[in-house]
């Protein structure tokens, strides 16, 4: 841990370093303050007891990324793997939870939390780049404001549909690109602004045939929002229509990926899986000030039709998923002076309705639901004679979760639990550039439909699993020049009751209490007006606290994780920008014990753009240097709880990979 201090500690003094260097000459890179809006309504990051990372669009069209996911990857420095549904999607990680990743995080649209019942996976790729006006990174538990699931943090995704826009440039963008593996992207998008009227439309098809057997894919989106704004008000409408297929080719042995990367397993090829869905999401905001208070209503619907067609040791398997949720969110800001400073309060309440109905070839037909209500409340105290923040919060949240056979006579699952979360947080200003902050919190989740369906105990009976739930300690240091942004923080997260998964008896358990400490910073730098340079760097410590793996590491738990990334504005029409990505090696999914380690990698990727005020011609190679590696493995048994009958079942990604892009503006 020493050598990764050392190397943390001197990335920050070199940082701070340059920090007073003469800046005078820094124009286009230099760092504004960001405006986030995680906090539910809009603020400097630097006053917020968090880690916060913000992602700009001009951040992601510099990174050359093709995605959301790649872009939460490549410039936010989170753990991503390929989707094992298929498609160019991935799975993102932001606290090395493995395979219940998804359930514990949050991830929010337009203000909106998406509170998935089940373990589906939420497809970031169907939301268009083109559309996305930042991305706000919240490392560690907001489960005040974000409730059931916001354990590791927050994904904030701001579009054009919600977004606080200045003036807006009228003008349309038509795209085509193609690259390895017959990957093609046809892109289109306008936008139109006059006075408080705003306009947004996008549209895009993207196709690949997959590097692997069997693993060709094809989605199409369609975005439209609009947005109006007045002296004291705004309101804002969305649609977003979306269809993708996508063929798995499962998972492959040691000896089979040594022999052949590219191949499919052998019995998803037979049968042909694969994965389709069409979804619609429907939103509307207003925001409006009466009475010294902002007031704001958010209402979405999403409804997804899911189909995939799967195997179990070579017989086909189907199954047909249709969802509805609907999310209503009503809160109430006030901010008043006082003798001390400033004053303000958010209160708000959350209603969430999933239904589900499910179809299944092989295990019957069911009604599931999940819903929520919620209250929540958070005070921010600003003491200017101390250039002090107080924060306090809490949150009440009463869920309910049911899953009813409709073809048999098993007895229904359900769950009728309250839960509540509090934090307590202070933030000091030491000097204008040097910010300390503080947090303590509490944090939970409740198993989804999926996981308390399939609880079993040693024996095969059926167990309840318990809510996990968790404190949480953070240590933080904000800096800020002309030229360097430093974010660090010193984290402890003490869980009881982790849900996860057990590979050996197919089931989902409550582990043994498990701890997760550790250090992250990130340092962003402008060495001149044309270059940037930013890193992250992740030293953390995931072990079972106590219990009968007390002191084993947890699995998908990397130790080290580093990125590194440049932007290099060498002439008026031309970026270069290298990304490289370290994830250390961790223990393979299920493997409580610590037998199978799973090797680390480091991947690099380089961007080139060369841009007119017409056209634009972009270069991404991915991979440049060809590496050889898998980001997923997990514990499989040929052979229902038969110990000799284990083996590692992997996943590969993609090795060097390139794409090449036009793009053509209307100004």
């Amino acid at each position: 841990m020493k050598n990764h201090l050392a190397l943390l500690c001197g990335c920050l003094t070199v940082a701070t370093a340059f920090a007073d260097t003469e800046s005078n000459q820094i124009e286009n890179l230099a760092l504004e303050p960001f405006v986030v809006t995680a906090t539910r309504y809009p603020e400097e990051s630097a006053k917020v007891a968090a880690f916060i990372t913000v992602l700009t669009q001009q951040d992601i069209q510099k990174s050359g990324a093709r995605t959301v996911n790649e872009a939460i990857m490549r410039l936010g420095g989170i753990v991503g793997r390929p989707s094992l549904y298929g498609g160019n999607e991935y799975s993102l990680d932001m606290s090395g939870f493995g395979d219940t990743a998804s359930s514990n995080m949050v991830f929010v649209v337009d203000g909106v939390t998406f509170k998935q019942g089940d373990a589906s996976e939420i497809r970031l790729g169907n939301i268009s780049l083109d559309e996305v006006e930042r991305i706000e990174i919240q490392r560690g538990g907001s489960s005040v404001l974000y409730g059931e699931g916001a354990v590791a943090g927050v994904i904030h995704i701001v579009t054009h549909a919600s977004g606080l826009r200045g003036k807006v440039e009228n003008t349309g963008k038509f795209e085509a690109g193609f690259g390895s593996y017959a990957s093609r992207d046809v892109k289109a998008s306008a936008t139109y602004g006059n006075q408080g009227l705003h306009l947004f439309a996008s549209s895009a098809k993207t196709e690949s045939d997959g590097f692997r057997s069997n693993s060709a894919s094809h989605a199409g989106n369609t975005s439209l929002s609009l947005q109006l704004t007045g002296d004291n008000t705004r309101l804002g409408g969305s649609y977003t229509k979306s269809d993708e297929y996508a063929q798995t080719p499962g998972s492959l042995t040691l000896s089979q990926y040594q022999s052949n990367r590219n191949q499919a397993d052998a019995d998803n090829l037979s049968v042909g899986t694969y994965s389709k869905a069409s979804s619609n999401h429907y939103g509307f905001f207003v925001e409006t000030e009466f009475k010294d208070i902002l007031w704001r209503a958010d209402l979405k619907r999403r409804e997804r039709n899911y189909y995939f067609l799967d195997q179990t040791s070579g017989s086909a398997s189907s199954a047909t998923h249709n969802t509805t949720n609907d999310s209503y969110t009503f809160t109430a800001n006030k901010k008043w002076s006082l003798d001390s400073g400033v004053n303000r309060l958010i209160a708000g309440i959350e209603k969430n309705d999933w239904n589900q109905t499910r179809v299944t070839s092989s295990f019957g037909d069911y009604t599931n639901l999940s819903n929520t209500k919620a209250f929540f409340i958070k005070n921010d105290m600003d003491i200017d004679r101390w250039d002090t923040r107080l924060t306090t919060g809490y949150r009440i949240e009463d869920m309910v979760k049911n899953s009813t056979g409709t073809t048999d006579s098993y007895s229904p699952y359900s769950s009728n639990k309250t839960l509540s979360a509090w934090e307590l947080g202070a933030s000091k200003a030491i000097d204008s550039k040097n910010i300390l902050w503080a947090k303590a919190s509490t944090h939970y989740r409740l198993p989804n439909i999926d996981e308390f369906s399939t609880s079993y105990d040693s024996i095969g009976n059926y167990k309840n699993l318990n809510p996990q739930t968790s404190t949480d300690t953070d240590i933080g240091w904000k800096y800020k020049s002309t030229d360097t942004r430093i974010d660090a923080r010193l984290f402890q997260s003490e869980i009881t009751n982790e849900i996860s998964y057990d590979s050996y008896y197919q089931s989902n358990v409550n582990l043994d209490p498990t701890r997760r400490q550790g250090i992250e910073a990130n340092v962003r730098h402008n060495m001149t007006s044309k270059l940037e340079v930013q890193a992250y760097v992740t030293y953390k410590k995931s072990t079972f606290a106590s219990g009968s793996y007390a002191g084993n590491k947890l699995p998908m738990a990397a130790q080290n994780i580093y990125n590194l990334r440049t932007a290099w504005n060498f002439s008026p029409e031309q970026t270069v920008s290298l990304s490289v990505s370290y994830v250390g090696e961790q223990q393979i999914a299920g493997d409580y014990s610590n037998g199978t380690t799973m090797p680390a990698y480091t991947v690099t990727d380089i961007f080139y753009k060369y841009q007119t005020r017409q056209w634009e011609y972009q270069l991404a190679v991915r991979n440049v240097f060809n590496q050889d590696y898998y980001a997923y493995a997990t514990d499989a048994y040929s052979s229902y709880e038969v110990a000799s009958t284990r083996y590692t079942a992997l996943y590969p990604d993609m090795k060097r990979n390139l794409f090449l892009n036009f793009k053509y503006y209307l100004r």
